[in-house]
């Protein structure tokens, strides 16, 4: 019997649900085409031992486009993801292919209770970095305790290096006549990368929003996942080669201790509202 996970859905600290919405799909999918979705999940699978049988939770799953993949190997998938659009999504796509082994979820991991359940864990798409350096540290304490011993965090995010060398400080997707423009700028003293995103969409008046995301060197994130009681850390590029300067995509693989006693209890505080809170 699958367990259920308390998640509390009122931690916001910016509106999310305005940046990663029906726009966003709108002009990311066209960018994530079944073969890069297929190739990405065998990667995942390749750096995490995943076969058969495996459970895996896809944490941020969005659209449930890798989600979808793992199953197509034969994992068994949990998505959680705070966007309704995004989780309805990936439910109407996993009804039509027909495949078992998968569980959608809408939640925030900032209050996953999963506890030694998952063979591995995957945070993909520049999904890590949103929240504050204490929240995201304690996001990565949350996955070592979801994993069981001996299961891997396969952690994919953005190459720093890339973003804060970035000449043009600007990216530009347009599908047919609707455009989505960034405005980037990179702060070296806190690591974040700021952007301004306007979205002119169907003939409506543009809109805009800002949100900024945490950006890593290998050292620093890995220190990060040591101190969260991760071992065995590795880099890799989005091909799964050896990490490099001009990396397209950083891939980090972590391990949970195979030794209870590696286990850490005070890495993370209780989330409101969740079952660890006294609230």
């Amino acid at each position: 019997m699958r367990r259920e996970r308390t998640l509390n859905h009122d931690l916001d600290p910016w509106d999310q649900a305005a940046a990663f919405d029906a726009d966003y799909l709108h002009f990311y999918e066209p960018l994530l085409p079944a073969e890069l979705n297929a190739r990405e999940a065998e990667l995942i699978c390749e750096l995490a031992a995943l076969g058969p049988g495996r459970r895996v939770l896809d944490a941020g799953c969005g659209h449930g486009r890798i989600a979808l993949e793992l199953a197509r190997l034969g994992c068994d998938v949990v998505g959680i993801d705070r966007s309704a659009v995004f989780v309805e999504r990936a439910r109407h796509d996993a009804a039509a292919s027909g495949l078992g082994g998968l569980h959608f979820e809408v939640g925030d991991l900032r209050a996953l209770e999963a506890e030694r359940e998952f063979d591995a864990v995957v945070h993909w798409f520049t999904s890590f970095g949103y929240q504050d350096d204490p929240s995201d540290r304690a996001l990565l304490a949350r996955f070592l305790r979801a994993l069981l011993p001996g299961g891997r965090l396969v952690l994919e995010t953005a190459n720093l290096f890339q973003e804060a060398l970035d000449p043009s400080g600007t990216g530009v997707k347009r599908v047919d006549r609707d455009l989505m423009v960034d405005e980037k700028h990179f702060d070296a003293v806190t690591g974040h990368l700021h952007v301004h995103r306007t979205i002119a969409r169907d003939g409506r008046a543009p809109r805009e929003l800002d949100f900024r995301v945490r950006l890593f060197s290998v050292p620093e994130l890995a220190g990060w996942l040591r101190d969260a009681g991760f071992e065995d850390v590795a880099a890799h590029d989005g091909t799964g080669a050896p990490f490099e300067l001009d990396s397209d995509r950083l891939v980090l693989v972590a391990h949970r201790p195979r030794s209870a006693a590696a286990d850490r209890t005070d890495a993370f505080p209780p989330a409101p509202g969740s079952a660890l809170s006294d609230d």
